[in-house]
């Protein structure tokens, strides 16, 4: 059995034939997302703040009056942009609650379900961007290549479990 050919990927391989998972398109669409994952976060709290800020300008510091008087009151087009950027803001938690529970997912998995969590959430998910270094140093020891691999397992892992169809 050769270094990319591991139980775990077999596993992993089979996992996605028996969910009919394209497992290259499973792997491009879940690295794709994770690489948005810190963005999505920072434009969710600037959405916050600005729906925030703006209940607050029309009702002293409650935000809750506030913001119903914006919904009920406020002129149409205010209202309408109101509106969607409430929704827009609540759609992107929504993503990240999904993202977020699927990681959970992930550390349960049997075999390196701690490693997996450990490794997706040190690359993509944790407020702060690490080097590859620094998150190898914060793994359990291992040497690059085989960090390589278990990266890769955790991705397509990680997908399965935002997107499989038990969920």
């Amino acid at each position: 059995m050769g270094r990319k050919n591991t139980i775990a990927m077999q596993s992993i391989c089979n996992l996605c034939k028996y969910k009919s998972i394209d497992i290259k398109e499973l792997k491009s669409k879940t690295a794709l997302l994770l690489s948005l994952y810190r963005d999505i976060c920072w434009s969710i709290c600037k959405r916050s703040k600005e729906c925030q800020n703006e209940a607050i300008s029309f009702c002293s510091n409650d935000v809750d009056l506030g913001l119903m008087y914006l919904y009920e009151f406020s002129p149409s087009p205010t209202k309408r942009e109101f509106s969607e950027k409430v929704y827009s803001m609540y759609h992107s938690r929504y993503l990240i609650s999904m993202m977020d529970d699927a990681l959970l997912k992930l550390k349960e998995y049997p075999k390196n379900g701690e490693l997996y969590y450990l490794i997706v959430k040190l690359c993509y998910m944790d407020k702060t961007m690490l080097s590859q270094d620094e998150i190898i140093c914060r793994l359990p020891e291992m040497d690059r290549s085989t960090y390589y691999d278990h990266k890769s397992e955790a991705i397509l892992l990680y997908g399965i479990c935002l997107w499989g169809n038990d969920n």
